[in-house]
């Protein structure tokens, strides 16, 4: 019976870990597209401060997604 229980609660903390890992390892994802797409450098190409870069990490990546497809469109459209 000892056994059982044992098994039964490694169980559930494997299952528990391996949820856990799967939400970094996705979080992890969209931090690494995020951080590819948007670097300082191109940011100063676009000629933004420093203070405007960092706001854009306080919100959330959805919205800095948005400035930046909005951003790239007023570019298209001046040429």
């Amino acid at each position: 019976m000892n056994i059982n229980l044992l098994f039964f609660v490694t169980l559930i903390i494997a299952i528990t870990l391996a949820i856990l890992y799967y939400n970094l390892l996705k979080e992890h994802r969209k931090l690494k597209k995020f951080a590819g797409v948007f670097t300082m450098r191109d940011w100063h190409k676009k000629k933004g401060t420093e203070d405007e870069y960092n706001k854009l990490f306080e919100m959330g990546v959805k919205e800095v997604n948005e400035r930046i497809e909005k951003a790239e469109n007023e570019e298209r459209n001046k040429t």
